[in-house]
């Protein structure tokens, strides 16, 4: 009898481990999310979520899989550029005193990723964490701004002061198109010399 009790104890403690072990959610912390890949399994179609209840059972194999983890939060960037507008070389040789035709736009921009994104990103191999998010993050920031410099309506207007309308016309204008599945959720010029 004492043999059957302690038996039912001592498999009752292992089940308890082996849930564990496959439970997702304790290996996200709060306020974060993640996305699970193994070698077996390859990457899980849903985003995870700290809270929700989730058992795989390729987490129990040792080295099988990896939670890649993320901040729920929105990513802000401030990219500077500096440069002359076109020709300006061969303009100012030819206007009295030499002017100057170089301009310094300096943006603030505001990105985040949907979350079906992040795990076709971690599927695609281009991030495995959150420093590897930021820095994707940071060339679509860049790639924007460019795109925001190279267009004809940044220079018609006053509207960059308000981050809203800005929007507004880059979305209007295709800027955003390049990246559907990332939001902005601010964007402005900070600074700006001509």
């Amino acid at each position: 009898m004492k043999k059957g009790i302690f038996a039912s104890f001592i498999f009752i403690v292992f089940a308890a481990f082996v849930f564990c072990l496959g439970l997702i959610p304790l290996r996200i912390p709060a306020g974060k999310t993640g996305v699970l890949s193994s070698r077996t399994g390859g990457v899980y179609p849903k985003i995870i979520k700290n809270g929700e209840f989730l058992w795989k059972w390729e987490l129990l194999i040792p080295k099988n899989s990896n939670v890649c983890i993320f901040d729920q939060k929105t990513l802000s960037f401030t990219q500077n550029f500096s440069g002359e507008l076109p020709s300006s070389s061969f303009y100012s040789s030819f206007i009295k005193g030499n002017p100057n035709f170089s301009y310094n736009i300096a943006f603030s921009i505001s990105l985040k990723p949907e979350e079906d994104f992040l795990v076709s990103l971690v599927k695609s191999g281009e991030v495995s964490g959150q420093s590897e998010l930021e820095h994707y993050l940071g060339q679509c920031a860049e790639s924007i701004c460019i795109s925001l410099i190279r267009s004809d309506f940044l220079w018609k207007g006053d509207f960059f002061k308000d981050s809203a309308g800005l929007i507004k016309l880059a979305e209007q204008n295709g800027i955003f198109s390049k990246y559907p599945q990332i939001t902005v959720t601010e964007l402005y010029i900070k600074d700006i010399s001509i």
